[in-house]
């Protein structure tokens, strides 16, 4: 009952040994052969051994094997079966050119998109975290510039807020030293009038001073990512975080 199972294995195996003695560059030769036949199910499988073998076969014998087993995938698969054998073939290999009259220029067409990918870099370039929110930026006085270390910018901010607070204090106090303006005078109210005015715009100035810096540094701290991670992929910024 055994005898024929037997049989069939010592078969099995006396088959494998006499490939295995075969060299491996006759091997190849039989695969590209077949290949070139049609035959793409008995070239895939010795492509397959082939590939099998490791680090031990000869670099030629062994990229060659990775290009026709990858056509081969390609043909019967799709692009995404034969991928892994042209990744190994580029990491191996990355000047192999895939020979267009022995493969489908399709094929070749997609090796060369996959050099192109596999030479663009990945970088990592995370930004800092965002920092504490800028409240001393409400302080007067541009304090919040001077304990950053930027003293133009707050010696601009005391400068003005400084300026136009005497200014509306001076508009202020003549317009108050004034009193009671009579009104059979016209020359004496417009003058009043427009004293009036340049007291309001000088505390308008004066407030917008004192809320604009708060605003523009808020603004910049709300625009900042707390968390990013930016890569290169092919083609493409590739970005990523919490803005």
């Amino acid at each position: 009952m055994f005898a024929p199972l037997l049989v069939a294995a010592v078969s099995c195996t006396a088959r494998a040994e006499e490939v295995a003695a075969v060299p491996p560059a006759s091997r190849l030769e039989e695969a590209i052969r077949l290949y070139a036949q049609g035959e793409t199910a008995s070239s895939r499988s010795l492509l397959q051994a082939l590939v099998a073998v490791g680090p031990e076969l000869p670099a030629e014998v062994r990229q060659a094997a990775l290009a026709y087993l990858g056509d081969v995938l390609y043909s019967e698969e799709g692009p995404q079966a034969s991928r892994p054998m042209f990744d190994a073939l580029l990491e191996e290999a990355p000047d192999f050119v895939m020979d267009p009259f022995e493969h489908p220029e399709e094929v070749c067409r997609y090796f060369e998109a996959l050099r192109e990918e596999a030479r663009v870099p990945v970088i990592e370039r995370p930004l800092p975290e965002r920092g504490p929110p800028p409240y001393w930026s409400l302080v007067p006085g541009g304090l919040h510039w001077y304990a950053r270390g930027k003293i133009g910018t707050g010696l601009a901010v005391t400068v003005a807020q400084a300026g136009l607070l005497a200014t509306n204090i001076a508009l202020y106090q003549t317009l108050v030293s004034r009193g009671q303006i009579p009104r059979q005078d016209p020359a004496a109210l417009a003058d009043y009038d427009a004293h009036r005015l340049g007291t309001n715009i000088a505390a308008g100035a004066f407030y917008l001073s004192l809320l604009l810096p708060p605003a523009i540094e808020f603004s910049r701290w709300s625009a900042q990512p707390s968390r990013v991670g930016v890569g290169v992929g092919p083609g493409s910024l590739l970005v990523s975080g919490q803005f």
